[in-house]
């Protein structure tokens, strides 16, 4: 992603990943900054409180990601509750001091921005 960005067409790029705690996304910071070529980052935290929302989510990903393939529903199921259980015990929330973000809620229109700025950036949003 980042030899990628380096280049002369890249604008935008979403790194898909579980950056849960403050110090993964420090480093992930560390990385991008020591690269160089004014790259800069927004996190993206999704907040999802709604159970039907979280239900409808869970089946999505176990019918359609790759991890899951050869799991019978039940079992990818109980995969992803234990996934998500591990992430909850070490899960640290975006803080200001990190940088911008951008934090969406039970996936809707409703957002919370800090220190988001810039056309790439508002964009994003």
């Amino acid at each position: 992603m980042m030899k990628w960005l380096a280049g002369d067409d890249a604008q935008i790029a979403i790194f898909d990943a579980s950056n849960v705690t403050i110090q993964r996304r420090a480093k992930l910071r560390e990385k991008v900054n020591a690269a160089g070529g004014g790259i800069s980052i927004v996190f993206l935290e999704s907040i999802c409180t709604n159970e039907e929302v979280i239900r409808g989510m869970k089946m999505w990903k176990v019918q359609n990601s790759p991890d899951f393939v050869t799991m019978s529903e039940a079992d990818a199921l109980k995969d992803l509750e234990q996934r998500i259980e591990h992430y909850e015990k070490c899960y640290e929330t975006v803080l200001e001091n990190e940088g911008a973000y951008i934090k969406m809620y039970d996936l809707r229109a409703k957002a919370s921005v800090c220190n988001v700025y810039g056309r790439m950036a508002q964009s994003v949003l």
